[in-house]
């Protein structure tokens, strides 16, 4: 039988494992919503080099 701090741990860490894939989520959001404006500053078509 579990003891109730190991169950109060259990419940910390799924608490935690939700929170970590749903910022996943956020920053892929963010980053592709980026990648799709056309606004962003772009580097010159020679490069960054002279």
């Amino acid at each position: 039988m579990r003891t109730p701090s190991h169950l109060a741990h259990e419940s910390l860490f799924l608490h935690l494992a939700a929170e970590l894939a749903q910022r996943l989520l956020e920053l892929l959001w963010i980053l592709d919503d980026y990648s799709h404006n056309p606004k962003r500053i772009q580097a010159a078509l020679g490069g960054l080099l002279p």
